[in-house]
């Protein structure tokens, strides 16, 4: 029985010395938990700034307060959106959908 991986599998077995080619998967690994804790975390934020405001009561600092989270928040988003976007511009004009992965390439 042969056993079939939905992608290569990439782990670092400590078989052999760590070197600059496992960063490639650390920074990959980092990444993929990163871009989902992200979204939570603007999420949560928008929700958060919104309770503030909603429940302020006319203060003046708590009203100010919750309007900096969710502005914080959704500049977050932008910040975000805008990375993304300017790798995929570049990958589309250039041709390079490579830019679009992590990899380092050493003379070996």
């Amino acid at each position: 029985m042969q056993t079939i991986y939905a992608q290569v599998p990439q782990n670092i077995s400590g078989d052999e010395p760590a070197s600059f080619k496992d960063l490639e998967i650390i920074f990959s690994n980092v990444l993929t938990f990163a871009l989902p804790l992200l979204a939570i975390v603007l999420f949560l934020m928008l929700i958060v700034g919104g309770f503030k405001f909603i429940t302020s009561g006319g203060d003046q600092q708590k009203t100010a307060a919750a309007k900096n989270a969710i502005t914080w928040a959704i500049a977050g988003l932008a910040f975000a959106a805008m990375a993304y976007l300017i790798i995929n511009t570049i990958a589309a004009l250039t041709g390079q959908g490579a830019i679009r992965n992590f990899n380092i390439y050493l003379n070996r």
